[in-house]
């Protein structure tokens, strides 16, 4: 991923998943073998995507020993062998679009990657939760974005746009968002423990019962027309580089 001189966020060529112009060495998504989430299986017939097991090993290694998330339902049969109830409403690995990058194929076949969604839509009527830990944010817009609650635990958001955002109540404990803008963004009661905030723009955010002073770093960062925070808050704020204007 790079920043444009104008702060905004872009895809390598080679890291799109896909998009309207078909990414650079472009290859058949492994996950759903270009099909997408087909809704045209037999109700009789074990799912041929899971082999009728009803989930799939979670994409990412650090699942493993969490319990309750070492396992994803299904995107084929959402949970049930045989058509158990449709819970993704795309494929995981390409978002429908039937095609992805060659670096995207190579982290799916080695089981390190992030779940593809179109939209934030998209993602939570799939998950019915507010979990983007393992959901890939690279393709959206994030400005404005309404996803009160999100857990964004470790995301790296470095220098991604999320001007506006309402995430009232969201987890970004260990997130990396240096760089990143949060002009006037919703951020009641939000987790901020071991967040970097080096550079990051938060002015005019609203942060009310929120523990942004433990965050782990936020040296320039502009905290200028917060509100919400208590003085004791601002002064450790300050004491760890952060600008109050």
């Amino acid at each position: 991923m790079s920043t444009t001189s104008d702060g905004s966020h872009e895809l390598e060529e080679d890291d799109r998943l896909a998009s309207d112009d078909t990414p650079i060495n472009a290859v058949e998504c492994p996950v759903c073998q270009g099909e997408g989430v087909s809704e045209d299986q037999e109700d009789d017939e074990d799912c041929r995507h899971c082999d009728g097991k009803g989930y799939l090993r979670a994409p990412w290694d650090v699942f493993v020993g969490r319990e309750g998330v070492d396992r994803y339902l299904c995107p084929e049969c959402g949970g049930g062998s045989g058509g158990g109830g449709m819970l993704w409403v795309q494929c995981p690995g390409c978002a429908d679009f039937g095609v992805v990058s060659k670096r995207r194929a190579d982290e799916i076949a080695s089981r390190h990657y992030l779940l593809a969604f179109r939209s934030p839509e998209d993602a939570r009527e799939a998950q019915d939760d507010n979990d983007l830990t393992f959901v890939d944010l690279a393709l959206w817009d994030l400005r404005e974005l309404y996803f009160p609650g999100a857990r964004m635990r470790d995301k790296d958001l470095s220098g991604r746009d999320l001007t506006g955002a309402e995430l009232d109540g969201a987890d970004l404990q260990g997130a990396d968002l240096r760089g990143a803008v949060l002009r006037d963004a919703g951020l009641v009661e939000t987790a901020w423990a071991g967040t970097r905030l080096d550079g990051a723009d938060l002015t005019g955010a609203y942060l009310k019962g929120s523990d942004l002073h433990n965050a782990e770093s936020m040296s320039g960062a502009l905290l200028v027309n917060t509100d919400g925070l208590t003085d004791e808050q601002r002064a450790v704020c300050r004491a760890k580089g952060a600008v109050f204007g």
